[in-house]
C-alpha cells in the first residue's frame, strides 16, 4: 500500500487563464505563485496549492444543487470572515446559488456557500468548526 502524506495540489480546468487567474486572485484571494506559459498557473491558498490548467473544453456548468455536494472544491474561511466573504462574492457579481449549515455528525460541519468560477467549476467557501478540520 502507498502511504500518502496529503495533497500536493488540486488542478482545475479553465478556458481562459487570464480571466480565471483574475477571479481566483482578486475574488478568492489566492496568491499567484507562477504562470507557466499559456497552459498553467500556480496559485496558493494558505499552505495549499491550486493549479489552473488551460483546456479547450473546460468544465460545463452544473445545475445548482445537482451534484454540488459531490463535485466541487472547498476553500476554508475564518468564522469571523464568513458573512463578509459571502457578501463580497455577491457584491462582486458572483452567483451564490446555495448556502447551508451542517451540524454535528457531518464530516465537515459549518456554514457553506456554493458558487461558480468563470468556467462553471463549482466552488465552496466553508467556515469549518475547529473539531471538523481533521475529522479522521
Amino acid at each position: 500500500m502507498i502511504r500518502t502524506q496529503g495533497i500536493a495540489h488540486i488542478t482545475l480546468p479553465v478556458s481562459d487563464l487570464a480571466k480565471s487567474t483574475k477571479f481566483y486572485t482578486e475574488i478568492l484571494g489566492l496568491e499567484l505563485v507562477k504562470a507557466a506559459g499559456r497552459k498553467l498557473v500556480f496559485l496558493r491558498s494558505g499552505k495549499d496549492s491550486v493549479v489552473l490548467a488551460h483546456v479547450e473544453d473546460a468544465a460545463k456548468p452544473m445545475t445548482p444543487g445537482a451534484g454540488t455536494d459531490e463535485v466541487h472544491q472547498a476553500f476554508i474561511v475564518e468564522s469571523r470572515d464568513f458573512d463578509a466573504s459571502v457578501d463580497f462574492l455577491k457584491k462582486s457579481g458572483v452567483n451564490v446559488f446555495q448556502e447551508d449549515e451542517r451540524g454535528q455528525g457531518a464530516v465537515f460541519n459549518g456554514r457553506s456557500a456554493y458558487f461558480y468560477d468563470p468556467d462553471g467549476n463549482v466552488l465552496e467557501i466553508i467556515d469549518l468548526a475547529a473539531t471538523a478540520f481533521r475529522p479522521f
